[in-house]
């Protein structure tokens, strides 16, 4: 009864691993207010990032714990503290410093493709694969050696370029700096293959997935969407318009470690269509709608009366805009719930079907075999019964 109740306990390594974690996250928060090394902004951004980062490590501590060896778990550990080495917190503006940040964001960098290459059963595609993960292993140990022990350490780079060198105490002389040296064209072959392999295999898994795995993807994938889809509205339409995109990128890096929880634990797993149709839907409207307010409001007055949009024209566009909100809506969920939300708007149809046939049907045992149909179609129960009083 010992030994059985002793398996069953959850793994401790992973819980100490996010206390110790947490303690660095505090520490640094503590250090960087004590020195004044940054100002109210900067000390808010610092504690969103810092938040992000646990989040890392707990989902990795989580998935640790509740799958024991599950190595996108451990991946995403390891990418969490990381992240917590490169905030450029310890040891600033020296040596060491510089040489931890860096050397930390190229492997965390390293580590994401791994999670993608394993994500989400913590496995392989195949064994014809494992030529990808032996490159990664081998680009995150050239990287880890060139940053630690290459002879000059850089101390600030701008636009590709090292503007200041310093001596390395520990570094040899015939091993080049990966980022600024001869070995750099090599490192940036070694990461393009990695990661574009390691997302062909997540696509191949994609395709080739059936049931379960299937959604677990799909949750990856919508916060992969998100992620570049932010990135494209931050460098084309939005740039000006928002003065400060730390929040929004905290908040949608945030997304992957709990996408990944939900997915790897299956928690809630098939709501990933109606997140998907929903956020599809809304997209649409908002683009729509905002595209009807400026042509109303700003193009339309500037071709009539060439100048800045009288009131009227400001509020007739807002009324517009008003007043085409709940049809747009309805007819773009609608439409999205049929090309992404298969399942509910399947079982409306069956609904819908089921409503017709009672308002035509007086026969019971017809109305019992429709009503038994429409079940089964819909919520797909493993056993049904259905009791009738005479």
């Amino acid at each position: 009864m010992i030994a059985q109740s002793s398996l069953r306990r959850p793994p401790r390594l992973p819980l100490i691993v996010l206390a110790v974690a947490m303690g660095l996250v505090i520490a640094q928060a503590v250090t960087t207010e004590w020195n004044g090394q940054a100002g109210l902004d900067e000390a808010a951004t610092d504690v969103i990032f810092g938040f992000v980062d646990l989040a890392f490590v707990a989902v990795g501590a989580l998935i640790a714990t509740r799958l024991a060896g599950h190595r996108v778990g451990w991946a995403f550990i390891a990418i969490g503290f990381l992240l917590i080495a490169a905030g450029d917190t310890i040891a600033p503006n020296t040596a060491f410093g510089s040489v931890l940040t860096s050397a930390a964001w190229s492997t965390a960098f390293f580590l994401t493709g791994f999670a993608l290459l394993w994500f989400p059963t913590g496995r392989l595609l195949t064994p014809r694969w494992r030529w990808v993960e032996w490159l990664g292993f081998a680009g995150t140990a050239l990287v880890l050696i060139g940053y630690t022990f290459s002879s000059e350490l850089c101390m600030d780079a701008r636009a590709g370029f090292c503007e200041q060198w310093v001596k390395n105490p520990i570094g040899f002389s015939w091993i080049p700096h990966p980022e600024f040296g001869w070995l750099e064209p090599f490192v940036t072959w070694i990461v393009v293959v990695f990661v574009l392999s390691s997302v062909l295999s997540l696509a191949v898994r994609f395709f080739r997935s059936r049931g379960v795995e299937h959604q677990q993807l799909k949750w990856l994938l919508y916060t992969m969407t998100a992620l570049v889809s932010l990135s494209v509205l931050e460098a084309t339409l939005l740039q000006d318009i928002i003065p400060n995109w730390n929040w929004l990128w905290a908040i949608f890096v945030l997304a992957i470690p709990i996408t990944t929880a939900v997915a790897i634990l299956r928690y809630r797993l098939y709501e990933i269509d109606r997140i998907a149709s929903r956020t599809a839907a809304y997209a649409l409207v908002v683009g729509i709608l905002g595209l009807v307010y400026t042509v109303g409001a700003v193009w339309l007055p500037s071709s009539l009366v060439a100048q800045d949009a009288p009131p009227l024209f400001v509020a007739a566009s807002t009324l517009v805009v008003a007043a085409l909100f709940n049809p747009l809506r309805r007819r773009v969920v609608s439409w999205t719930d049929r090309r992404f939300y298969r399942a509910r708007y399947d079982a409306d149809l069956v609904a819908e079907a089921f409503a017709a046939l009672l308002r035509d049907e007086v026969d019971s045992r017809r109305l019992t075999d429709g009503w038994v149909g429409a079940v089964r179609r819909t919520v797909q129960p493993a056993s049904l019964g259905l009791w009738v009083r005479a």
